[in-house]
């Protein structure tokens, strides 16, 4: 059923402003159609405005027989609320509030080394360059905001942050950050030292869903989906470097660093990087 068609749902949809809402709304309304046998959604408005009833009956009916097919429970309390908007549009008040327990539950599959050496073998440069970076303890959310500047190439290879923070990395993510620069100037890209680390493939700022869809581009040739989600994640990779970090010696003072409970003064960063230095293989691939 085209329910755009009608002039209640028309009008409805026509005030929402964002046009993944406006398809979720269509999408309920058509399910709200087909559950209830509904063929003219005028004729409902019309006879529930004539009446002056409220409309909590017939989304009960709606939100019960969605539970009754097994709809997922995120689609139900979703769809209830958007059949529930367009009852309110169109002057029929509804007292009935939809809700569904939603559990997430998601268990991270931690993958050997010789899964991620693979996926990052065969993988492009830029996202081999953010694993790595994700293996090196930072979030995806520091990811994004890194700057050339911030990638300091010393004896010990850093990123170091306007805050403070510094994060330690290897050698080999150290290459592998300096071989994906030298790629993107061959390329054509203008870069300086306020440059984005990680950009697009025309030199702007790499978005959080970008950034996913090259990871999860990747994983799903190795790794078993999960509903929507792949079971390696980005943050599956940051656990699997705070898990390596703690079977070495290395300070616990750096990853309180790192997770952002306190600054390291300039001897804790020396004596942090000689460590590093001595234990740096245990945290390769």
């Amino acid at each position: 059923m085209q329910v755009e068609t009608f002039k209640s749902t028309k009008d409805f949809l026509m005030s929402i402003e964002n046009e993944n809402t406006r398809k979720t709304y269509k999408k309920a309304l058509r399910c709200f159609c087909k559950l209830l046998k509904i063929e003219d959604l005028d004729s409902l408005v019309e006879n529930f405005n004539k009446s002056s009833k409220d409309g909590d009956d017939i989304l009960k009916n709606f939100f019960n027989l969605m539970k009754e097919n097994n709809f997922a429970p995120k689609t139900i309390a979703s769809w209830s609320s958007a059949v529930k908007k367009f009852l309110a549009f169109n002057g029929i008040k509804t007292n009935f509030s939809p809700k569904i327990k939603v559990k997430t539950v998601f268990e991270d599959n931690i993958p050997n080394d010789e899964i991620l050496k693979e996926i990052m073998e065969n993988c492009e440069l830029r996202t081999k360059a953010i694993m790595l970076l994700l293996l090196s303890g930072l979030s995806v959310k520091e990811i994004l905001e890194l700057k050339i500047k911030n990638f300091k190439k010393n004896e010990v290879p850093k990123i170091v942050f306007e805050n403070g923070k510094v994060i330690l990395i290897t050698d080999d993510t150290a290459k592998t950050i300096e071989f994906y620069i030298k790629s993107r100037k061959e390329f054509g890209h203008e870069i300086n030292e306020d440059s984005f680390l990680i950009s697009t493939t025309d030199n702007r700022k790499l978005s959080y869903q970008t950034l996913q869809y090259l990871l999860n581009r990747e994983f799903k040739k190795r790794v078993e989906k999960i509903g929507k989600r792949y079971r390696l994640r980005p943050t599956t990779l940051r656990k699997i470097f705070f898990e390596k970090i703690s079977k070495t010696k290395i300070p616990k003072v750096y990853i309180e660093n790192i997770l952002g409970k306190r600054k390291l003064n300039d001897e804790e960063v020396e004596e942090i990087e000689r460590v590093f230095k001595e234990e740096m293989n245990l945290l390769k691939l």
